[in-house]
């Protein structure tokens, strides 16, 4: 059992736990996907999307919570971009596109 010297370290560890419960859930339809490390959990899967079948409705962008989704045109045609960096893999973007466009990449 971990036990806690003061409520900072109790709201630090219920973050942590949080976060490592999140990138857990959002990896764990495919254990492939998951790296454990000495820094902790992370998830070695991508989110990509298929410009074959989007259909630049802006559902990805809208819903994405850290804004990781970028929008640009090229050539005349609204293009979806997926910053890798600032991607968190919680596949809600994935969930909320109407045209499955946005999939894992392993």
């Amino acid at each position: 059992m971990i036990k806690c010297k003061s409520i900072c370290h109790m709201i630090l560890l219920v973050s942590l736990l949080s976060l490592i419960v999140c990138m857990v859930v959002s990896c764990s339809d495919n254990v492939d996907k998951m790296h454990v490390t000495g820094n902790g959990i992370t998830c070695k899967a991508q989110v990509v999307i298929d410009y074959g079948l989007c259909g630049s409705c802006d559902t990805c962008f809208t819903q994405c919570p850290v804004k990781a989704i970028t929008k640009t045109e090229l050539d005349g045609i609204l293009v979806y971009i997926i910053d890798p960096e600032k991607c968190m893999k919680c596949g809600i973007c994935i969930e909320k596109c109407p045209y499955d466009a946005i999939t894992w990449k392993h």
